[in-house]
């Protein structure tokens, strides 16, 4: 490390130079890290059940198996169930169980799954939209106070006093159900 400079800058501490050096970095392989094949399909088959809700296929197992057996890091391999449409449809059929109480037709699934393809938008986003919906609001007395008093229930679990909902209630009438 005698080769790295360091320097002062004018924020006050210290940083450390990397690109005039010529010091060796002494990489040496990493020997046992990567999981058996045996592992890599007991973990895949662990996702498989937390978000697809689901049995993998053997061929399933032993695909993802051989991505983490050579090399791939389990975030990577965790981020593509949570960001595939089979997911995201679970996800979004949830979202409209346990917000509007029914089944989401097929035309809104898709709509809300190009949206998350996009990026433009998380499962988050869609639950608040269903949330501020005019559906959600007529299931809910078709008042700002009973919007109000419907997420205390649903979202806090518990009620809300009088207060909260005339707090609440003012603020949706002022700003919409859904800044």
């Amino acid at each position: 490390l005698a080769n790295i400079n360091q320097f002062s800058d004018s924020c006050n501490h210290q940083h450390v130079d990397f690109r005039n050096t010529n010091a060796p970095l002494n990489v040496t392989e990493a020997v046992g890290a990567l999981p058996s094949l045996d592992a890599s399909g007991a973990y895949t088959a662990a996702l498989y059940k937390d978000y697809l809700s689901r049995d993998a296929s053997s061929d399933d197992r032993v695909w993802w198996g051989r991505q983490l057996a050579t090399g791939s890091p389990r975030t990577i391999v965790s981020d593509a169930f949570g960001n595939s449409d089979e997911y995201r449809l679970i996800r979004i059929d949830a979202a409209y169980k346990n917000i509007l109480g029914r089944v989401a037709e097929d035309g809104g699934r898709m709509f809300w799954l190009a949206l998350m393809q996009s990026g433009s938008i998380t499962t988050d986003d869609i639950e608040t939209q269903l949330y501020a919906s005019d559906e959600f609001y007529a299931l809910h007395t078709r008042t700002d106070t009973g919007f109000a008093a419907s997420l205390y229930k649903l979202l806090l679990h518990r009620n809300g006093s009088a207060g909260e909902y005339a707090f609440w209630a003012n603020l949706v009438a002022q700003n919409g159900r859904s800044w």
